[in-house]
């Protein structure tokens, strides 16, 4: 993209803003995970931490209502890799490892279009198979940054494969006890697949504002 995808603005907010605020009133924590501050730099970091003053302060954006009047803010923290340029693998390390309850849903910075239907169904499956990572199947392959993955068990697991530079973020779903959640299934909440759109270059970015302003 030639700067910081995650602050691209899509609708008059970041691109990280929009999706966090879609995920927020799904969970009892938000954690924004972020490159090195060393390669992060200082006004992409001043720009996260006026984000998460904002998170903080407004709870959930407009569309996106709490579960009662009285629903708690939940808390929002900004992490860093620990590594850098060692991509999603890095990114979900250090997530798990701040991520202070039992379960967790990781998404990616730059999927504008998240279904928060599904994130929420992705979440109940954990609780009910007892799972360590619920994962969609899309055209065969694996999602693994719109998942959800057991703390204690993942978060261990990423850092050794982290350590070993191993960086494919589904390496080890084969030694866990892993819910795969097929197309028939995840296409009752997200008929289109709009959670697995990914911002990855100029065209994709401009697509996007074309869809906002296409569909308001």
């Amino acid at each position: 993209m030639g700067q910081a995808k995650a602050l691209l603005e899509l609708d008059g907010e970041a691109l990280v803003e929009r999706v966090a605020r879609r995920v927020q009133p799904l969970v009892d924590e938000l954690v924004l995970v972020a490159s090195p501050i060393e390669e992060l730099g200082g006004e992409a970091q001043e720009a996260l931490d006026a984000i998460v003053a904002r998170l903080t302060q407004a709870g959930v954006g407009a569309g996106h209502p709490p579960s009662g009047p009285l629903a708690p803010v939940p808390p929002v923290r900004l992490v860093h890799d620990r590594l850098a340029f060692r991509g999603p693998v890095s990114g979900l390390a250090a997530g798990l490892d701040a991520a202070r309850g039992e379960l967790a849903v990781a998404v990616a910075c730059d999927a504008p279009f998240l279904e928060p239907g599904l994130l929420a169904h992705l979440l109940v499956l954990a609780a009910a198979t007892g799972a360590d990572v619920v994962v969609p199947r899309r055209e065969g392959r694996l999602e693994p940054l719109c998942a959800s993955y057991r703390v204690a068990t993942m978060a261990p697991l990423l850092a050794a494969q982290l350590e070993q530079n191993e960086l494919k973020p589904s390496a080890r779903f084969g030694e866990v006890r892993t819910h795969i959640v097929e197309e028939v299934e995840w296409r009752a909440l997200d008929p289109k697949g709009s959670s697995f759109v990914n911002l990855n270059s100029p065209a994709d970015y401009r697509a996007a504002r074309a869809r906002i302003g296409g569909a308001g």
